[in-house]
Parts: structure tokens; sequence; C-alpha cells
């Protein structure tokens, strides 16, 4: 699927309106993380999804809550499921 076609994940879009929300640019969560600029670009962007180390960093550097976190990853658990149900509807 190339970039045009996909939509961003829900981590993805999550993550930035939160970093927005805070005032925060990529440059300054990277910093703070201790994550390349380059890795936070490419988790927000959807490039990639995040490994559980760096979504931690993140969510720290973030100052996210537990509850936060825990919806996040329900939503982006929730998505993986039904595009999987869907695959499964396709073939």
């Amino acid at each position: 699927m190339d970039k045009s076609s996909r939509s961003l994940s829900p981590v993805a879009s999550l993550l930035r309106q939160v970093r927005e929300s805070k005032g925060c640019s990529a440059r300054a969560l990277s910093v703070s993380a201790g994550l390349s600029q380059a890795y936070v670009s490419k988790v927000e962007t959807g490039d990639i999804e995040p490994s559980l180390y760096g979504f931690s960093k993140i969510a720290i550097a973030l100052q996210l809550n537990h509850h936060e976190i825990y919806s996040i990853v329900l939503v982006e658990s929730a998505r993986q499921r039904h595009q999987e149900q869907q695959e499964k509807e396709q073939s």
C-alpha cells in the first residue's frame, strides 16, 4: 500500500495530536524521549509502528498518564482486529 492510499494509524494521529496540544515540536519530543527525530517523524506519519520501547519513551516524554496510554493501545488494537477481519472476508 502506498503512502497516498494509507490512512494514519490511531497511534500515529493520537501521538501527533497530543504532542501538538502540548505545544511541543517533533524535535523537542525526540530530544525529551531520547529518540531520533527521524524515528518520531516516521511514527507520526505512520511510516512505522512504534516499538513498545519507542512508544513508552514517547508516552513518558509527553507525560501521558496510564489511562491515556491504555486508550491509545485499545484503539490501535481494535483497528488491527478490524483490518484483519476485513482481509479475511476479502480472501
